[in-house]
């Protein structure tokens, strides 16, 4: 039995430990001791002391605390493992693997972790058994086979665009790691959301619910909801109302998936959700250890791929883009999702009169009729799909009543259950007048060293009138708004890959797709469209949408006193009836720097390319009174749903009635106002 170390004898307690794991010459201890020590970075007797613990065979041996094993225990393994894997050519672990290995220590048993000691420390000094090899590398290939979680960008709109999905993303999970530890007190070790599967679990329900947002007010909601469904317990076999947690669950679903995905261990958040919430809610018919379980497991991943959404995207073709290039690189009245639809939805209307699509259509239409020269190829095989794959598609009279009920866009017949969107329009002109106006106003005051408040004034208006825009598009997105955007936006694509087919650029000595539609609309349409105008417009409308959705919690903060539009002059001033001040808890504007200039820039090049007069903008930049909007659609068949403008009239005919006999001409004022 060993004797407790002397206190102070440092190297007494190290050759105890040496003696415990190998029998040694005295200079070969020396070694070592001193490898041990490299190891482990320290030299005191309290770390020899440990790791006798550890082994059982130290003072307090007996005092070793059952279940998850305390964290300076796992820190000293993981450096003895890290330096067995440096030291023998069998063990082996990813460079990830070594980055998460005290996580991945920290959440198995302490009595599963004890075993590796002894192995550990005779690796680390030269002296290892093949059984301690054998052992070392069965542990370490476990390990390495753990799932890993990431979160499934595809199919959420929010994270379409590349520039800012990285950021959202770990944005969304460290929000959701933070509350599991510190609303509902899971330890840091198990709120670990990328390789602990009740956590993963957490997040890929609140993502299939919908939530994708860490700035979004109903986040916690959601996350609470999925929390409570993590904590319950399945049925199990063996004796009658078995049950074992869900956490268990979780992992074996977790160690399972990997075997029907080709070996990666790398799983979405929502497919394991998806998977689980279909294993666990049919716990009844195949309960936790049942011998079809794993078969359940494969089914439900199945039906994921199947059912999952198509990951279609809200942005817009890079070929819209002027000229033919591409690019290189919780207001509860807002709906973030919704506004970035009629952010598609906008540009996309204004790109139809560009005539991308309708040109498309003609090449195809030529192309069968044999008027093209050309046929076999990557072309003709592109082409006679894209013809054939009309019938998926919306044709032109369907997607102008989707423009019209959507955005106002005249030329479509909408429902008679709904009425158009006739707002859409005239609010976005109010928001381009009223940033076109700050600008000139903040142009102004640079002129003066004493600022007025009047640039103060200017941007609650610009915030007002955003927040009517953003208010206005969360309303008429609902439905399948979505998809028949994305249905668009993936056609508009199709056309210009069409258009951009060499022979067809061939055919009509072009050099860009643009120019194939010049070319056709001059000769079958009557003139060509001036498609610099409206792309320009496109995806000047498309970027001021973007901020629009990114920004929803400061377009309705107009009580906070912190100005909507960033402005360096204006941030550090304090002007009569408006102070702002800025400090490391309070930011000095809505929208960060770079958002203003993205909304600057883009209202100027919308106005630029349709030459607006000053005195139009000043119209529509007169301040009007908000008006009450509803934030979510109303049914067929209740008070205030549908077009309200019949009732009015209704009533305006009433009023002439009882003063007399109306006359041709207000009868058919009345009557023109109908839509």
């Amino acid at each position: 039995m060993a004797t407790k170390p002397t206190p102070g004898n440092e190297q007494n307690a190290w050759t105890l430990l040496v003696d415990a794991i190998a029998r040694l010459p005295a200079a070969e201890r020396a070694e070592a001791i001193r490898d041990l020590q490299l190891a482990l970075g320290a030299t005191d007797s309290g770390t020899a002391e440990q790791l006798l613990n550890l082994l059982g065979k130290g003072p307090a041996a007996a005092r070793i605390p059952s279940g998850p094993a305390p964290p300076g225990y796992v820190l000293m393994l993981a450096a003895l493992l890290g330096r067995a894997i440096e030291r023998h050519p069998a063990l082996e672990l990813p460079e990830s693997g070594l980055k998460a290995l005290p996580t991945t220590l920290s959440r198995l048993p302490f009595a599963s972790l004890r075993p590796l000691v002894g192995p550990a420390l005779r690796v680390v000094i030269g002296r290892p058994t093949d059984a301690d090899v054998h052992l070392l590398v069965q542990f370490l290939k476990e390990i390495s086979m753990s799932a890993t979680f990431f979160v499934d960008p595809s199919s959420i709109p929010l994270f379409q665009d590349p520039n800012t999905r990285d950021t959202l993303v770990k944005a969304l999970t460290d929000k959701v790691t933070s509350e599991l530890q510190v609303t509902f007190g899971v330890s840091a070790a198990q709120a670990d959301v990328k390789t602990v599967p009740s956590a993963a679990a957490v997040l890929g329900m609140v993502l299939l619910d919908g939530e994708a947002d860490a700035n979004s007010g109903s986040l916690r909601t959601a996350l609470q909801r999925a929390w409570l469904e993590s904590i319950g317990e399945m049925p199990a076999v063996g004796a009658p109302n078995a049950t074992v947690p869900l956490s268990e669950v979780y992992k074996f679903i977790a160690d399972t998936l990997p075997k029907f995905k080709g070996g990666s261990t790398s799983i979405s958040h929502q497919e394991f959700a998806f998977v689980a919430r279909s294993i666990i809610g049919n716990g009844a018919s195949i309960k936790f250890g049942h011998p079809d379980l794993e078969s359940s497991i494969r089914i439900a991943l199945d039906q994921y791929v199947q059912s999952r959404a198509t990951g279609d995207s809200l942005s817009l073709p890079p070929g819209t883009l002027p000229g033919g290039t591409q690019n290189a690189g919780g207001d509860a009245d807002l709906n973030s999702d919704n506004i970035r639809v009629i952010g598609l939805v906008y540009p996309l209307a204004l790109l139809e009169k560009a005539l991308p699509l309708r040109v498309a259509d003609r090449v195809a239409e030529l192309f069968m009729n044999g008027l093209l020269p050309f046929g076999q190829g990557a072309a003709g095989k592109a082409i006679d799909d894209y013809y054939w794959e009309s019938e998926d598609r919306l044709n032109e009279a369907q997607r102008r009543s989707q423009y019209a009920r959507m955005i106002g866009m005249p030329g479509g017949e909408v429902s008679k259950e709904v009425a158009p969107n006739k707002n859409f329009e005239q609010l976005f002109l109010r928001f381009i007048s009223a940033v076109s106006e700050f600008t000139r106003q903040r142009e102004v005051d640079r002129m003066f060293t004493t600022r007025t408040s009047i640039l103060a004034t200017t941007d609650e208006q610009v915030r007002k009138c955003a927040f009517e825009v953003a208010q206005n598009a969360s309303l008429y997105a609902w439905g399948g708004s979505f998809h028949v955007a994305a249905r668009i936006n993936r056609h508009l694509q199709r056309a210009i890959e069409i258009l951009n087919q060499p022979p067809v650029l061939r055919v009509y000595a072009a050099s860009n797709h643009w120019q194939v539609i010049e070319r056709v609309a001059q000769q079958d349409f009557g003139g060509a469209p001036n498609w610099a105008k409206y792309s320009t417009m496109a995806q000047a409308a498309s970027r001021i949408f973007d901020v629009l959705a990114r920004n929803t919690p400061a377009l309705s903060a107009s009580a906070t006193g912190v100005p909507f539009l960033f402005d360096p002059a204006l941030a550090g001033s304090v002007s009569s009836g408006f102070a702002i001040t800025t400090t490391s808890t309070r930011p000095p504007s809505g929208l960060s720097p770079a958002d203003t200039n993205q909304i600057l820039t883009s209202v100027q090049l919308w106005l630029a390319v349709n030459g607006v007069r000053d005195d139009q903008v000043k119209q529509y930049a007169q301040p009007v009174e908000m008006n009450t909007v509803p934030s979510i659609p109303t049914l067929p068949g209740t008070s205030t749903s549908g077009d309200t403008s019949g009732m009015d009239v209704l009533n305006k005919l009433k009023q002439l009635t009882a003063s007399g006999t109306p006359n041709p001409d207000q009868v058919q004022q009345l009557l023109s106002s109908l839509h």
